[in-house]
């Protein structure tokens, strides 16, 4: 049976009947003779052996099992979302940041009207027969309105990324916060 013995710091190590007679060491620095195994009958029991091998596992530290369970592995699942969806929103701006969404409507009517404008009547009447022969079909967006529209569509990505790698670095300082052994610290 696993008893605890007491460091004058308050932590509390837990000791088997094998230790007895060594030392260990408290992470305060002080070293702890275990009694003998008769000694070690004077000391109280410790509480489970789980609790026994986890403190025996960490030096008696209880602040280091802070980490352990759900906290360090949030922790670490934050980050790695932080990373992915924060390499995501740089890459959508990246992306967007190359596309000159700076040609309009108007520029576009205007560069039409001058083709038009340098014409020759034959062409023109040609180019006019063409169009009646087309009729109402089916017509395609102009190049710049389709750039527009990617540019707009990257700009959302980059805002959704962005806020997915602002949401989870919250998630992980909330962890890092209100983790008793960075409250101790602090």
């Amino acid at each position: 049976m696993d008893r605890v013995l007491s460091c004058e710091c308050g932590r509390e190590h837990s000791v088997s009947s094998s230790q007895a007679g060594q030392e260990i060491h408290c992470s305060c620095g002080k070293i702890l003779p275990v009694p003998t195994l008769r000694g070690m009958r004077q000391l109280p029991l410790a509480d489970s052996p789980a609790q026994s091998l986890e403190q025996s596992a960490n030096g008696g530290d209880k602040s280091v099992r802070e980490w352990q369970g759900w906290r360090g592995i949030g922790l670490a699942a934050s980050m790695a979302c932080f990373l992915i969806a924060a390499s995501f929103c740089g890459w959508y701006a990246l992306q967007r940041s190359r596309i000159d969404t700076s040609f309009t409507v108007q520029q576009e009517v205007q560069a039409g009207e001058a083709m038009i404008d340098s014409f020759d009547p034959a062409t023109l009447s040609e180019m006019w027969h063409s169009f009646g022969q087309m009729g109402m079909q089916l017509k395609r967006y102009p190049d710049f309105y389709l750039y527009q529209l990617y540019a707009a569509d990257l700009t959302q990505n980059a805002l959704i990324a962005g806020a997915v790698a602002a949401g989870c670095a919250l998630i992980g300082l909330g962890i890092w916060l209100t983790t008793p052994k960075f409250r101790a610290q602090g």
